[in-house]
């Protein structure tokens, strides 16, 4: 690597024969004439060495060179200089303001040898440097180590003491030598109490022959064993169970004694009863509950059918374990339904999806489903569980709330709509005012331009007044939809409700879009729902930006994607799973207005379609909406 040396002299002459020199031995030379130009230099790309001329203006101050040489310790500066000025270089070499110097006239030769000189000067300093910080961190590391050493042998002289396991150890001769904390509790004796007494007379209980034959066995035979569950009582008179477990203690090849630990399980029994008592208690929930909760095997057979399954689908109990899932999904769902299977055993679960199942007696049930994995104790998968709502009652609901909630939003873009169409009004009177005071003192020349703005304004009060019938329509069927007309649509809605400011609209369509069919209506009821959210979300400033293109999926299903973005306030993590519930929302009592995102999402689902939701708090929130490109109004049992 090429060294850079930086060059501080006001002679042109010497200036340019330095750096011939330094360059034609491969130096890279840095050049400056001023103190100002030479610091602007060292700031920009510090230079290994400096070659300063003493002559140039304030350059051997004495503050100057100490601040110079402290800021760039690792670069090594040497003064040119005449013998005029020689003691005064002495003095700043002395005082270690400067790390060396030159005598003019001097050769080639000597000008290389200092800078060659100095260079590895420099590189010695600089390692000597490196060297002493590397002693100094491992004489650090090595304190370290030391104090983690002695916090070690802290820990483990303590770990035994407070071990949550009460832990003792004998000798050959079944003598106590070790008592921990824990076993002083279990069975009230002091450490300085135990040690040195046989075990089998402070534990009577141990005597008992079965239990006295096995723990000779682990100090005759090193075997490992355990002794079961032993009731005892503790120093207090409470009943406790606790669980030995013994094991030898060798050195080389010959057993010294053994090692005892007994765990005190009674809180664990305790908790095993509550847990038995639990599981009947859901069982009893599963077998009571309203919702169908079955469970199949591997092969899709029905293992378990609860009461709720026999209200919902009509089939007995009897009638339904062992049969495959196929006796409750039509016939013409039935490749679907075991792809969806299948997927739910790789991915682990699917939640909420909707349906149409069938009955006893082959009609169709509509259902939201949530399919999991049954897993056994080893993690292994052993079945697949299922959870079915009937939706029957909710779907006349949610018709009932979809046509309650337009009607409102209706209501609120009217209102919305009242001043624009007063503006109208109030200029057809002003002109028609102007239009009869023209015609008493002018004539008629300008009579027609008036009559043209009257008709101006009376269009735009028709229009006006369409766009809200059109609006307001009921519900209509599937038919074949520009998806950039609709986006405009509901982009033009939303300014009669909400005003822009100074919000930035960004419109990015596909002009190629295929026609889609959906109920074009709620389509554009939805969307203006999204995007008055967003501008009330960003208030007088940010940016809505609409998109729509063509995708596919990983199925290689085509579809319109509509996004409507916003750079608002976002919606906090906490609520991202709730947004599309039914009952919830942000606003307080009575400041609700327009379609909930749970009715948009009924809206987009209906009308074959889903809508996802991306949001950061402060950065602002995306809906995309997912259009399948060949749906065509039939219905769907997962969407129905």
């Amino acid at each position: 690597m090429r060294e850079k040396i930086l060059i501080a002299e006001n002679d042109t002459a010497s200036l340019h024969k330095l750096s011939n020199i330094l360059e034609q031995n491969n130096f890279r030379v840095i050049t400056a004439s001023r103190r100002e130009e030479m610091l602007a230099q060292i700031h920009q790309e510090p230079p290994e060495l400096m070659l300063l001329d003493y002559s140039l203006p304030r350059i051997g101050d004495a503050q100057f060179l100490q601040n110079l040489h402290q800021t760039y310790e690792d670069i090594f500066i040497i003064f040119i200089t005449n013998k005029e000025n020689e003691p005064a270089i002495r003095e700043i070499i002395v005082n270690n303001r400067a790390d060396d110097y030159l005598v003019e006239p001097f050769d080639e030769c000597t000008f290389l040898t200092t800078i060659d000189n100095a260079l590895k000067f420099r590189h010695i300093k600089i390692r000597n440097k490196m060297i002493c910080q590397e002693l100094i961190d491992a004489n650090q590391k090595l304190s370290m180590k030391s104090r983690q050493f002695q916090d070690l042998v802290k820990f483990n002289e303590s770990l035994l003491d407070n071990i949550n396991v009460g832990i003792f150890t004998v000798d050959s001769q079944f003598n106590i030598t070790s008592w921990n904390r824990q076993i002083q509790k279990l069975i009230g004796t002091l450490e300085k109490e135990a040690v040195g007494q046989n075990i089998f007379s402070l534990i009577p209980i141990l005597r008992e022959d079965n239990l006295y034959r096995r723990i000779c066995l682990v100090v005759q035979q090193g075997k490992t064993t355990e002794l079961g569950h032993i009731y005892n009582f503790t120093p207090s008179g409470e009943s406790i169970c606790c669980n030995y477990k013994i094991s030898p203690i060798r050195k080389d090849e010959q057993i010294l004694g053994a090692v005892f630990l007994v765990d005190d399980i009674t809180q664990k029994l305790n908790l095993q009863k509550e847990l038995t008592k639990t599981q009947r208690y859901l069982s009893s929930l599963i077998e009571n509950s309203t919702d169908a909760i079955i469970s199949f095997d591997l092969e899709g057979n029905i293992v378990t059918w609860n009461q709720g399954a026999q209200v919902i689908f009509g089939f007995s109990h009897q009638e339904a374990v062992g049969k495959k899932w196929d006796i409750l999904i039509p016939s013409s769902f039935h490749d679907q339904v075991s792809h969806l299977f299948e997927w739910v055993k790789e991915c682990g679960s699917v939640k909420n999806l909707e349906l149409s199942m069938l009955n006893s007696q082959g009609k169709e049930v509509p259902v939201t489903l949530s399919l999991s994995l049954i897993k056994d104790s080893h993690d292994s998968v052993s079945g697949l569980s299922c959870i079915a709502r009937d939706l029957s009652e909710q779907r006349d609901l949610h018709n009932q709330i979809i046509y309650t909630q337009k009607m409102a939003s209706l209501g609120k873009m009217a209102a919305g709509m009242a001043h624009d169409i007063n503006n109208p009004l109030s200029s057809i009177l002003a002109y028609a005012e102007i239009l009869v005071n023209k015609t008493e003192k002018i004539g008629y020349g300008e009579f027609t331009e008036h009559l043209y703005k009257v008709e101006e304004d009376v269009d735009r009060i028709a229009n006006l007044v369409k766009k809200m019938l059109w609006y307001s329509r009921p519900i209509t069927q599937v038919s074949p939809t520009n998806i950039n007309e609709t986006v405009e649509k509901a982009l033009e809605f939303s300014h009669f409700q909400t005003p822009l400011n100074n919000i930035k609209v960004v419109k990015e369509l596909d002009p190629g879009l295929p026609h889609v069919s959906v109920k074009s209506r709620e389509l554009v009821q939805a969307l203006v729902n999204l995007i008055t959210n967003g501008i009330k979300a960003m208030g007088t400033d940010g940016t809505l930006t609409l998109t729509t293109s063509l995708q596919k999926d990983l199925d290689g299903q085509e579809n319109i994607i509509i996004t409507v973005s916003d750079t608002g306030v976002g919606i906090p993590e906490a609520h991202m799973d709730k947004i599309f519930d039914y009952s919830f929302t942000t606003k307080n009592n009575g400041k609700g207005e327009g379609l909930g995102l749970y009715v948009v999402k009924a809206i987009i689902e209906d009308t074959g379609g889903s809508i996802k939701v991306q949001s950061k708090v402060n950065e602002g929130t995306s809906f995309a909406i997912h259009l399948p490109l060949k749906h065509e109004g039939k219905p769907n049992p997962f969407l129905k």
